[in-house]
Order: C-alpha cells, then sequence, then structure tokens
C-alpha cells in the first residue's frame, strides 16, 4: 500500500510531523492532566505511487486516483468480509 494513510497516527488523528525522543522542537502537551514530552520529527511524506504508475502527493490526491481496487486500508477488509458473507 502506498504511503497515503501516513499523515494518519495510529488513532487516526492527522499529524504533519512525526514524533521525535531525540532532536527537534519540544511540543508541551498534556494528557489527563500529565504532561507528555516529545518532540516535533522529521516531516510526514505522504506521497507515493500506485502500482499502475500514477503519483499523488497526500492523501486527497490518493482519493482522487483510487480505483475500487485501491481504496484506503479500513475500506478493505469490509469489502472483503462482504465478499465471504455473500454480500
Amino acid at each position: 500500500m502506498p504511503s497515503a494513510l501516513e499523515s494518519f497516527d495510529v488513532i487516526g488523528g492527522w499529524r504533519e510531523n512525526y514524533r521525535a525522543l531525540g532532536a527537534g522542537k519540544p511540543v508541551p502537551v498534556e494528557v489527563h492532566g500529565r504532561p507528555v514530552a516529545y518532540r516535533l520529527g522529521l516531516p510526514v511524506d505522504a506521497s507515493g505511487t500506485l502500482p499502475n504508475g500514477r503519483k499523488f502527493a497526500g492523501i486527497d490526491e490518493f482519493k482522487k486516483l483510487a480505483s475500487p481496487g485501491e481504496t484506503p486500508a479500513r475500506a478493505r477488509p469490509r469489502s472483503r468480509n462482504a465478499r465471504r458473507a455473500g454480500h
């Protein structure tokens, strides 16, 4: 799968930079009233190339170019399960 979904973190939040523990600009954040320390890491690269050679620069371009067989990963299990169930 191309990296179109790379701009989303593990819980679906939008990100423009990766988180880092070493070098980078400190980001002061509180979670449930407790300080969480991390730093801004490298910028996210959400560009890629589809199997048919078409290039995209992010999720919006990916959605415009993707055919039904190249949809984001979240939609794939649903359609596979639907086929298995005969829907």
